[in-house]
């Protein structure tokens, strides 16, 4: 069904102002997901502070062109795309669209852009890989800590061994 000009205005406005304010895209080919599928996806994403929007490729390059962003390679925009916009997290919306396409085998992931850069389904692929900043900042956070636990332990059994030692010599000695 054909769109009218008027509605396609508004669609790549609303497509300029995700563009304008998402820390990554991520395209994906939608091969047939049901609309409980994608309502599912769509709460996903939300939870995350990320948004998914179907909408035409002629429009997807305008928006992206409006932004100065690089032209996307036509092996990316291949197929029925949908779009889905990291606008919190860089990471998290790719984390949740791999882990979506491995359970449902009509999303696929295509490719994406982040930081001005065109990224490839492979490299898409390994940023879903990446942890999440909560377990990056729990990872670093025991980094800074181990040191300091150290410290404390040896200085601790330094203290016990001569406690140790006064409770020996006390029971060696008559009362």
């Amino acid at each position: 069904m054909a769109i009218s000009k008027a509605k396609k205005g508004s669609i790549l406005e609303e497509l300029k102002v995700l563009v304008d304010s998402s820390q990554s895209i991520v395209f994906v080919k939608n091969n047939g997901l049901n609309v409980d599928e994608l309502l599912e996806l769509r709460g996903l994403l939300r939870k995350s502070g990320a948004k998914m929007k179907i909408a035409k490729k002629t429009l997807i390059r305008l928006a992206l062109k409006d932004k100065n962003l690089p032209e996307v390679d036509d092996a990316i925009l291949e197929g029925p795309i949908a779009a889905a916009f990291g606008i919190e997290d860089q990471v998290s919306v790719a984390k949740i669209l791999a882990t979506f396409a491995k359970t449902h085998e009509k999303l696929e992931l295509m490719g994406g852009i982040m930081d001005g850069a065109i990224l490839s389904k492979a490299e898409v692929m390994e940023l879903s890989a990446i942890p999440s900043k909560e377990e990056l900042l729990a990872r670093f956070i025991g980094a800074i800590n181990g040191p300091v636990r150290g410290f404390h332990g040896v200085l601790h059994a330094n203290l016990r061994g001569f406690v140790q030692v006064l409770g020996a010599i006390s029971d060696k000695k008559p009362a």
